[in-house]
């Protein structure tokens, strides 16, 4: 993308132009890297709680999952930073407020990136259970400071991979809960002594419930 910046006279949105109402603005090839970094800073504030060590990495994971894709425009080096945090369960504090819908998780994707490039001491990790600033993990990693380059704040933003993060979670506890109610079910019929007819498969095949049937298999074989 630095190379295309260089020779286009064309505006790219985000890279040679502002964002959003300031789209028709132009910037100059000289002050894209500036744009990027600035970009982080104006969208660094999430207020709230802190998301939790769980929700981070998996939005960490999803993200760097799909820059691996290569439609992204930005340095292969920024995912291996991703994937080196997680190794090492190094985990950039996030707030839980700071996401428009389908515009992108903006302000919890720019605490991952300014921490993941070290951009000032403000941006706050949790280094295997020790909280220090980016700097000072970017320092124990042996890992410069990086500057973005043109598009690559835009491109680490965009997107809504803390939200989709905290669902996939959300649905994987979904499917543990389910687990442990069908098993508290099978006990509270066996000690009330009950029968497993209700569970059998000619009750449920005909109902208008995709689930009924495995459910009702299962539930006979808990029985069994």
């Amino acid at each position: 993308m630095n190379g295309v910046v260089s020779k286009t006279c064309k505006p790219i949105y985000g890279v040679t132009t502002g964002f959003g109402g300031m789209a028709h603005t132009h910037v100059s090839p000289e002050d894209a890297s500036d744009l990027q970094r600035n970009l982080i800073w104006f969208m660094k504030s999430g207020p709230g709680k802190r998301l939790s060590k769980d929700d981070v990495r998996a939005a960490m994971l999803i993200r760097a999952n799909n820059h691996m894709l290569g439609f992204s425009g930005l340095r292969f080096e920024l995912v291996q930073r991703m994937v080196r945090f997680l190794n090492a369960n190094v985990i950039p504090n996030l707030r839980e407020f700071g996401s428009i819908g389908a515009s992108g998780d903006l302000a919890p994707l720019a605490s991952i990136t300014g921490a993941l490039i070290g951009l000032d001491e403000s941006f706050v990790v949790d280094f295997a259970g020790e909280e220090i600033d980016s700097i000072s993990a970017l320092k124990r990693f042996r890992l410069p400071r990086l500057n973005l380059l043109p598009k690559e704040g835009l491109a680490m933003i965009n997107g809504t991979y803390v939200m989709t993060g905290i669902a996939a979670q959300c649905v994987y506890d979904a499917q543990l809960l389910l687990k442990m109610t069908m098993d508290t079910h099978a006990l509270f019929i066996q000690g009330l002594n009950g029968s497993n007819q209700p569970f059998h498969p000619f009750n449920h095949t005909h109902k208008p419930h995709p689930e009924a049937s495995p459910r009702s298999k299962i539930g006979g074989q808990l029985h069994a």
